[in-house]
């Protein structure tokens, strides 16, 4: 293949799409609304108090100009100063607008005063002594319910109902919503979020050959009935659960992954409710063997934590995969910027107080060890000192959204079937998962990052959110009714739509750009150019486990090239050099990209001899669609300046192969 050539081609094809992808409208910029402001500025009252500290010295340290007037510049730079740039411009002024009661720009110490609330905690500038015990906080607000919550006339919401209500939040910003994909580029889409790979170009031209007015609807139903598609969503979200793991017991990672993984795929073919998929992931019991499967592949996300702080790395991953919420930054102090205390963090890692992992030693003629999960007879957690780590005081389980407490002494299975119960009957429940899967399939949540959701974050249409919690929550947490009403939207279905910046929220007037995650880029790459290298199957003994972790497979190299944070928003994602070159020059890859021998192109060439034939089906192959009139105009005058059709072809599919567009996913 000649480089030269296939760059000639690269141009050619990368040129059209980008270009097309860069006319399309731009998002309309929405127009200004105005928030409930002070309530806003209410909400962060408390947290500012506890930034600010003793409120006299406060006052008298923001009197910068020693006239006796707090102006709403001295109260910003002090405010952003002490919040370490978390609290300022605008949601400063906020603020202060807020408590400065009578607007005369002099906010006095009894209008700062107002800021305390009945909760806040003295700073640790403040106290200089160092308590032996801390209080309990109060129980939470009915804030912590959002609004809407089981409370529609009609839970169910199909596709046009979600349509409808989106629309009506649209009009109101007199947003200009994108026109709606065609048949190819909906198919191409679907069949990526659904299944990880994209569809063959045997299924896109069935799909474009029919005219079925239901066939979106159809062929959605199909996917989600494949086992492709639980192996995928299984992948993605042992990922999302894998992604802060702290488990140095690195002879189990392996196995440990694959086995949740596995477990997590059955799960969602069989189309089981998240609530209880959940439920069993936190109350989970048995042992994971390395080498060797395991049919307890949930006891995975446990073990993703071990040793001393186990608790904490288990507290955190129930908060933020199941409930959407980031209570971590409550582990050493009261949230700085949040609603939540310390206090209420450590009860939640109290639930975990009892859970313990051992390893399994071998049995009969098994070389298998195994890290199995047992429960202690008895202990209890301890919350570390926040001025002194070597004094602590014990603490017991209680659920931080609804004060509900267990009685003391209960066993370990006790505390994580009733942490379970609390978790999955809880609002932030479903909102959390139909927050992730929406992020996932539209490019952007209604809150980002998508796990950070709470009575403190702002969503974007926050009533759409809503009522997909609802329907989810009232189908008993049906995860592919869920999937099928976001992908039967035409919501979904918009074409893509880019904001002023990267970072603008287009508030889901299109579709938002996302790249491919190592596995769909793989899977995807197979359907393209034909299998370039056979996942390599686990090891079968210790010393191969060791091996394969010192030096990974090449699928391994290629996911880790290619991954990023499921958290991470679309916006967030950046292309490498390195991602760049190992398409470019793999020589793995390269050698699919063949007219000659046993591959895809090959097979093309053979059974359509005639050009336009030929380079139709490349497109059809690779890019999921047909050329356009320009782009087989371009294709056919580059086959005759090669004078080699063969040759031409290959520069061809290396080409789109290294497009944009082909990577993705749009």
């Amino acid at each position: 293949m000649r480089l030269m050539s296939a760059k000639v081609a690269l141009t050619i094809v990368c040129g059209a799409f980008l270009s097309a992808v860069m006319s399309a409208d731009d998002a309309q910029t929405p127009a200004a609304t105005q928030k409930a402001g002070k309530q806003k500025a209410a909400n962060r009252g408390g947290a500012v108090a506890r930034l600010l500290g003793p409120l006299d010295a406060a006052h008298t340290k923001m009197d910068a100009d020693g006239d006796g007037k707090i102006s709403d510049e001295e109260f910003g730079k002090f405010v952003e100063t002490v919040s370490n740039g978390r609290v300022k411009g605008a949601l400063a002024s906020q603020i202060y607008r807020t408590y400065d009661e009578n607007h005369d720009g002099d906010l006095t110490l009894p209008e700062l005063r107002k800021l305390e609330t009945p909760d806040a905690a003295p700073s640790a500038a403040s106290d200089s002594s160092k308590p032996a015990t801390e209080a309990a906080p109060p129980k939470p607000p009915v804030v912590l319910e959002p609004r809407g919550w089981k409370s529609g006339e009609q839970a169910a919401l199909p596709p046009v109902s979600l349509d409808k209500l989106l629309a009506e939040q649209q009009a109101a910003e007199s947003r200009e919503v994108a026109a709606i994909l065609d048949d190819a580029g909906f198919l191409r889409r679907v069949t990526l979020d659904l299944t990880g790979r994209l569809p063959t170009a045997a299924e896109i031209e069935a799909f474009l050959s029919t005219a079925d007015p239901s066939k979106r609807a159809r062929a959605v139903d199909r996917l989600l009935a494949t086992e492709e598609f639980g192996r995928y969503w299984g992948h993605f979200w042992k990922d999302a659960m894998q992604s802060k793991a702290s488990s140095t017991k690195v002879i189990f990672e392996l196995h440990r992954g694959a086995a949740l993984e596995a477990w997590l795929a059955k799960r969602f073919n069989a189309n089981r409710s998240w609530a209880e998929v959940t439920h069993n992931l936190i109350a989970a019991q048995g042992v994971i063997y390395a080498p060797g499967e395991s049919e307890d592949g949930n006891v995975g996300l446990m073990l993703c934590h071990g040793g001393k702080d186990a608790e904490v790395g288990r507290a955190v991953d129930t908060t933020r995969l199941f409930l959407g919420i980031q209570l971590e930054c409550a582990q050493c102090h009261d949230h700085p910027t949040d609603i939540w205390k310390r206090q209420q963090f450590h009860e939640l890692a109290a639930y975990y107080a009892r859970l313990n992992d051992v390893q399994a030693l071998p049995t009969g003629d098994s070389q298998a060890r195994g890290l199995k999960l047992t429960s202690l007879a008895r202990g209890e957690y301890e919350m570390p000192d926040k001025y002194d780590t070597s004094k602590t005081t014990v603490v017991h389980p209680r659920f931080f959204l609804t004060g509900s407490e267990l009685p003391q002494g209960q066993d370990d299975l006790t505390r994580r079937e009733a942490l379970a119960r609390e978790v999955t009957a809880s609002s932030w429940f479903a909102k959390a998962f139909v927050n992730r899967t929406w992020g996932k399939l539209m490019g952007r949540g209604f809150v980002e990052p998508v796990d950070n959701l709470g009575p403190s974050q702002e969503a974007i249409f926050p009533e759409v959110l809503d009522a997909l919690a609802v329907a989810f929550a009232a189908s008993d947490f049906n995860i592919k009714e869920l999937l099928a009403t976001i992908t039967g939207s035409q919501a979904y279905q918009r074409e893509i739509r880019f904001g002023e910046t990267r970072h603008t929220h287009t508030h889901f007037a299109g579709s938002y750009p996302q790249r491919m995650r190592g596995e769909e880029l793989w899977d995807s790459l197979a359907v393209a150019v034909g299998t370039f290298a056979e996942k390599t199957p686990l090891p079968e003994g210790l010393r191969q486990v060791l091996d394969r972790i010192r030096d990974p497979d090449f699928f391994t190299v290629f996911k880790r090239q290619f991954d990023f944070d499921p958290t991470a928003g679309a916006n967030e994602v950046e292309p490498s050099v390195a991602q760049t070159l190992m398409i470019l020059n793999n020589t793995a890859i390269n050698a699919q990209i063949k007219a000659t021998g046993d591959t895809v192109l090959a097979k093309i060439i053979e059974k359509y001899p005639q050009p336009d034939d030929a380079i139709q089906q490349v497109y059809l192959q690779v890019l999921s669609r047909r050329p356009s009139e320009s782009e087989l105009g371009s294709c056919r005058d580059y086959i005759k300046q090669v004078g080699n059709r063969n040759e031409a072809l290959e520069d061809l599919m290396w080409a789109l192969v290294n497009s944009a567009e082909f990577r993705i996913k749009h």
